[in-house]
């Protein structure tokens, strides 16, 4: 006989663990138990079952004697593990839950990715939902992108600011930048004050560098006009 069998931690919980022939007599079992069908003298033998009798199953090594097989035998039919039908001759001897014991690698791999592939496919609906949910969001916030920060004057100051400070492209997204342009325009009443603001910005030696969005030059407007307004006074002075 070749092969081998599993044995799971789970037994140490199982009500048998700690007697120790009855223990012995079903690992024995599992050890003889078909891994697969098949026909013995005609008859056939499924997987999980195997032909034998206690005399076959008793062992002098072990010191275990028929009486023993027999006794525990009674225990195992008793709390379901095992199922006898006996003759003259011989007993089929069938090891109930065989496939939980003995789940092949193949199936458990099997019913893994079949798992996996359902939660795969429910995170992709779900992924989908949200997507759909967010594509409404986004066609929202465009709305309310031209509705609220869509005028001409916005859309000149974003392409002034980018030319005056030389920038291929402003930080952050269009709409945060739309946003921060339209506050600016709010704050310092008119379009000329904020391409003063702009003005002041790119000849400022240090602000010139550091300014790359709308957002950042709303944050830092007072700073820059004031830093811009002592640069003046020095030179007036001098």
């Amino acid at each position: 006989m070749q092969g081998w069998i599993k044995l799971h931690r789970k037994m140490l919980e199982w009500e048998w663990w700690d007697d120790p022939v009855t223990f012995w007599v079903f690992c024995k079992c599992l050890l003889l138990a078909n891994h697969k069908d098949k026909k013995w003298r005609g008859i056939l033998v499924k997987k999980g079952s195997f032909i034998s009798s206690y005399s076959h199953l008793a062992s002098k090594k072990s010191k275990v004697s028929v009486r023993n097989v027999r006794t525990s035998i009674k225990k195992l039919k008793l709390t379901g593990e095992l199922t006898v039908k006996s003759n003259n001759k011989y007993s089929i001897i069938t090891i109930h839950n065989w496939n939980k014991y003995q789940q092949d690698d193949k199936q458990t791999v099997t019913q893994a990715t079949s798992k996996r592939q359902a939660t795969d496919k429910q995170l992709t609906t779900t992924k989908n939902d949200k997507n759909v949910k967010n594509d409404k969001n986004v066609r929202s916030i465009t709305s309310n992108t031209q509705s609220v920060y869509g005028n001409k004057d916005i859309t000149y100051l974003i392409e002034y600011l980018k030319e005056k400070l030389e920038l291929p492209a402003l930080d952050d997204s269009i709409l945060v930048n739309r946003r921060y342009c339209y506050l600016a325009l709010k704050k310092f009443g008119s379009l000329d004050k904020v391409k003063i603001l702009i003005d002041a910005t790119a000849s400022h030696e240090f602000w010139s560098n550091k300014i790359a969005s709308f957002k950042q030059l709303y944050y830092k407007a007072v700073t820059i006009i004031s830093s811009t307004r002592d640069k003046r006074m020095e030179v007036t002075k001098v």
